[in-house]
């Protein structure tokens, strides 16, 4: 077993072997495997356990083979985060680890200006500005970038029923973002990055109802038949 690790895998389809065999003999398998993956180096003479552990063997190096791989992935794809220039509370790790090594993605940012500011990184002042903490007006964003309306668009289809689902675009999320614009502008809530708006924003709209017809057709030309009543609200709240 590879230090640290605590547990292993064995699969559905071995009891089509264990099962046939006596129930003295699989206690004795069982026994093996344990003493196996806690580094004893079993050893039996026993012809039945042997040739039943055979196979149980390498399927065991296989998963540890496989768990090795991803867990040194996982800790090069941190160190590539670490050390990033201008790295920033907001990069995320990349999406194609698995969870062999554990890495929270929501550093909280005090902790990010502490380890940067040990290893003198050229730009703490910048991230240290005020600029990344303040109220919603603070941050002046008009705009949510594409893949924060993306990631939202799939978050809120997800969470509505799914009759409307499908009727859900981009669009009515562009109109929800204005809406929850118009409502924060004048908040007083804190918000200590821009990636936490976004967060916030994701969560608000999964708790708001779709209604089908909120927004226009569009024609074939490809211009707006109309505005959207909540996109028309937000402009005049605006």
């Amino acid at each position: 077993m590879a230090e640290g690790k605590k547990s292993f895998l064995l699969y559905c389809d071995l009891i089509h072997t264990v099962s046939k065999m006596p129930i003295e003999k699989a206690g004795e398998l069982f026994i093996h495997i344990l003493k196996y993956v806690n580094d004893e180096n079993p050893v039996t003479e026993d012809l039945i356990v042997n040739l039943t552990f055979e196979p149980i063997k390498q399927s065991l190096k296989r998963d540890l083979d496989k768990y090795e791989r991803i867990r040194n992935k996982n800790i090069d794809n941190a160190n590539k985060r670490w050390y990033k220039n201008n790295a920033t509370a907001c990069d995320r790790m990349p999406n194609d680890t698995k969870n062999a090594v554990s890495v929270n993605d929501s550093v909280n940012d005090s902790v990010n200006d502490i380890s940067l500011k040990e290893k003198g990184d050229a730009n703490l002042e910048k991230i240290l500005t005020p600029k990344n903490s303040g109220k919603f007006s603070d941050f002046n964003i008009q705009d949510a970038p594409p893949q924060i309306l993306q990631s939202s668009f799939e978050a809120w289809t997800y969470a509505t029923d799914v009759e409307l689902r499908k009727k859900i675009t981009i669009d009515h999320v562009k109109d929800k973002w204005l809406q929850f614009v118009a409502t924060n502008k004048d908040s007083p809530q804190w918000y200590n990055s821009e990636n936490e708006i976004y967060t916030h924003f994701k969560r608000w709209i999964t708790k708001q109802k779709f209604e089908d017809g909120n927004t226009k057709q569009h024609n074939k030309g490809g211009g707006k038949v109309g505005v959207s009543e909540a996109r028309t609200t937000a402009l005049q709240n605006w």
